[in-house]
C-alpha cells in the first residue's frame, strides 16, 4: 500500500513540475514576444525597438560567435586537431605561447573549454542551428530561473502557490530580461546564483552530516570559482551574500555564542569551509588574470569611477519604467510595495520567522542601494575599500540579484499572511484562488511593458574565400572591447584562420598592445593609409575584411573624413590589394 501511494505521489509531483515548466517556457515566450513569430530567421538585438543600438551587431552577436566558437574549440580538441592555436591567437604565433618555446598547452585549452558562459548554447547548437539555439536558450532561461526560484522559495513556504508567486520575479524581472536580450550573460546566469541562496539557506538551515554536506560546500566552492571566470561581479555578490547569511544565521538565529561549546564543531567546519570557498575564488581570479589570456581593462580593475557616474540611476526608476538603456534599469514594479510591507509587518513575526525575513530584507535593501552607484556614498565606499569590489561592472546589475532575494521576501511575506488567513478561519479555496490569480497578475503586469522587442536577421559571414592559413585585419579598427567589434568575433567562429583585431574570450597580451598603437574610439577617427600598411607589414596581413555597416548604419554620429575613406581606397583598391568578395554587409581584399 504504501509502494503505491509512493508511486502515487511521485507521479503527482512529476506532473506538477512539467506543468511548472510548461508555465514558465509560455511566460518566456510572452515576454520576449515576437520573438516566437520568427524563432528560426531573427534574434533579439534590444529589449524594445525605440532602444539605443538597435542594430545588427552588438552583443547579441558575440553570444553567437562564443558559443560557436566553444563547441569548435571542443571539437578540435577530441578530434586532436593540431591546430590549437588558431582558437586563441589575434597576433602573432609567439605571442600564443604559454613560456618560451612552448605552444598553447592543454591545461589551457581545458581551461578555456570548462570556465566558458556557453555551455547551454553549445550543447543546444550540437542539435540546432545558431539561431534557433540562441532563441531556444533564451526561453530555457525563464524555465531555469524559474524552476531554481520555485525550489529556493519552497524553503519558506509549504505552499506551491505562494512559491509559484514569489518565483516571478527573478523570471520576469526587468533587470534580468533587458541584460539577457541585449545579449549579456549576467540575464542567463541567474539560476546559477539562485542556486547558490538555495544551498546555503539549506545547508544553515538543516543539520546535514558526511558526505551530503561536503558535497554541498564543493559545489558552492565549484560555483564561484567559475564565476570568478565568467562572470566576476556575481562572484562578488555571491560571496558577500555567502558570509552574511552564514555569519547571520550562527548570531541571530541559532545564537551559537549562547551555547558555543556544543556547536564548536560543526561552527569550526563551516567557517573552514567558507575559508576554502575564499581561497578558491581567489586563487582562481589571480591565476586568470596571471595567464596574460585575460589582459582587459574590466578584468584588471573594473570600471572607474568616472565611467560609473553614468551608469548610476536615479532613485526614482525604481518605480519608473525605463525601457531604453538597460544598465539603467532597477525597475521592480509591485516588489517596491512588497518590501514595503516586508518592513512593517517583519515586526509582528515569530522569532525564526522574523530572523529570516530581517536578514533577507537588509541584504535586499543593501543591494537596492548598491543599484544606485554614487547616488549613495555605500557604493563609492566599499568601490574604495572593498577588494574586487571595483569588479561590480555596472551598479545597476546588483538589482539582478537582487530579484531572488525579493522571492525569498515574498515567500515568507505571503506564507505569515497564510497562517493570519488560517487562524482566522478564512479556508474558502475559491478565496485563496482569487488571491492567488489578483497577486499573480498584478506582478506580471506590474513588469510587462506590452512593446514589441527589438529583432534582427544575422549577416550571412560564410565565406569560402577565407583560407586556414590566412591573417586577417577587420576594418574599422574601433577600440578593443567595443561592441562593435563582436561581429568580427562572429565572423571569425565560421572561418578556420587568424585574426589581429575583434573580440574574443581569452585575449593574448599582443591583443592589448595592437589596440594600443592602433585602436581609435569608435566615434573619433579612422585608421590611416602609414598606419595601414605598417600594419599589414608588421602582422603579415593576407585579408583585409571591411565591414559597410560601419558607414552606412544610421545610428553610429562617427563619419571618417573624405580624404581619410578615400586613401583607404586607394591603397586597398591598388595592386596590393584586390577585392575578392563582395555582398551587402562586407568587402573581403586580398593582400597580394
Amino acid at each position: 500500500m504504501k509502494t503505491k501511494e509512493k508511486k502515487k505521489q511521485f507521479l503527482k509531483n512529476t506532473l506538477f513540475f512539467i506543468l511548472l515548466i510548461f508555465s514558465y517556457a509560455i511566460i518566456g515566450i510572452i515576454f520576449t514576444y515576437p520573438l516566437i513569430k520568427v524563432f528560426n530567421t531573427h534574434v533579439p538585438n534590444n529589449y524594445f525597438q525605440e532602444a539605443e543600438h538597435t542594430n545588427d551587431w552588438g552583443d547579441h552577436v558575440q553570444v553567437i560567435g562564443g558559443f560557436l566558437e566553444h563547441k569548435k574549440t571542443i571539437i578540435n580538441f577530441f578530434t586532436n586537431k593540431p591546430i590549437y592555436e588558431k582558437e586563441f591567437c589575434f597576433s602573432e604565433i609567439e605571442y600564443c605561447q604559454v613560456g618560451k618555446g612552448t605552444d598553447i598547452s592543454t591545461g589551457w585549452i581545458l581551461k578555456k573549454i570548462i570556465f566558458s558562459a556557453y555551455w547551454g548554447q553549445t550543447a543546444l547548437n550540437f542539435v540546432f542551428d545558431p539561431i534557433v539555439t540562441n532563441n531556444l536558450w533564451i526561453i530555457l532561461s525563464f524555465v531555469l530561473s524559474g524552476v531554481t526560484a520555485f525550489l529556493f522559495a519552497r524553503l519558506f513556504t509549504k505552499s506551491n502557490t505562494i512559491a509559484f508567486i514569489a518565483s516571478l520575479f527573478p523570471v520576469i524581472g526587468p533587470g534580468r530580461i533587458h541584460h539577457l536580450l541585449v545579449g549579456h550573460r549576467n540575464g542567463w546566469l541567474l539560476y546559477l546564483f539562485i542556486i547558490i541562496l538555495f544551498l546555503v539557506e539549506t545547508e544553515v538551515r538543516k543539520k546535514l552530516k558526511g558526505g551530503l554536506r561536503y558535497t554541498i560546500w564543493l559545489f558552492i566552492s565549484g560555483i564561484m570559482v567559475y564565476f570568478s571566470f565568467v562572470e566576476p561581479f556575481y562572484l562578488m555578490y555571491g560571496l558577500i551574500f555567502l558570509f552574511s547569511r552564514i555569519a547571520w544565521n550562527d548570531l541571530f538565529e541559532k545564537k551559537i555564542f549562547i551555547n558555543l561549546k556544543s556547536k564548536i564543531l560543526p561552527t569550526i567546519t563551516r567557517y573552514l569551509w567558507l575559508v576554502f570557498t575564499l581561497a578558491s575564488a581567489w586563487m582562481a581570479t589571480k591565476w586568470h588574470r596571471a595567464s596574460k589570456l585575460q589582459e582587459s581593462i574590466l578584468a584588471e580593475g573594473g570600471r572607474t569611477l568616472e565611467e560609473i557616474t553614468r551608469y548610476s540611476p536615479e532613485l526614482k526608476l525604481f518605480w519608473t519604467r525605463n525601457i531604453y538603456d538597460h544598465e539603467l534599469n532597477i525597475y521592480i514594479g509591485i516588489g517596491i510595495v512588497i518590501i514595503i510591507t516586508a518592513v512593517f509587518l517583519v515586526w509582528f513575526m515569530k522569532s525564526r520567522q522574523k530572523q529570516r525575513m530581517s536578514y533577507y530584507l537588509l541584504f535586499g535593501i543593501l543591494l537596492l542601494i548598491l543599484s544606485l552607484g554614487i547616488n549613495t556614498p555605500v557604493y563609492e565606499f566599499l568601490y574604495k575599500n572593498v577588494p574586487m569590489f571595483n569588479l561590480s561592472r555596472t551598479p545597476s546589475r546588483a538589482i539582478i540579484h537582487f530579484l531572488p532575494i525579493l522571492t525569498a521576501i515574498t515567500a515568507i511575506l505571503f506564507n505569515y499572511l497564510k497562517r493570519l488567513t488560517i487562524n482566522n478561519k478564512i479556508k474558502s479555496n475559491l478565496l485563496q484562488f482569487i488571491i492567488f490569480l489578483v497577486i499573480t497578475t498584478s506582478i506580471i503586469i506590474s513588469l510587462y511593458n506590452f512593446k514589441s522587442i527589438s529583432l534582427a536577421r544575422l549577416p550571412d559571414l560564410e565565406v569560402d574565400s577565407i583560407e586556414p592559413q590566412d591573417k586577417i585585419l577587420y576594418l574599422p579598427i574601433t577600440h578593443g572591447g567595443h561592441f562593435f567589434t563582436t561581429i568580427y568575433e562572429y565572423n571569425l567562429a565560421y572561418l578556420d584562420a587568424v585574426a589581429i583585431n575583434g573580440d574574443h574570450p581569452y585575449e593574448p597580451l599582443a591583443f592589448h598592445n595592437f589596440y594600443a598603437e592602433y585602436g581609435v574610439p569608435l566615434n573619433a577617427g579612422w585608421v590611416n593609409t602609414q598606419e595601414l600598411n605598417k600594419i599589414i607589414e608588421d602582422y603579415h596581413i593576407t585579408k583585409i575584411i571591411v565591414f559597410k555597416d560601419y558607414y552606412n548604419n544610421p545610428k553610429i554620429e562617427f563619419v571618417p573624413e573624405e580624404t581619410e575613406i578615400n586613401d583607404v581606397k586607394t591603397m586597398l583598391n591598388s595592386s596590393k590589394a584586390n577585392i575578392i568578395e563582395e555582398d551587402e554587409d562586407f568587402i573581403i581584399y586580398s593582400i597580394k
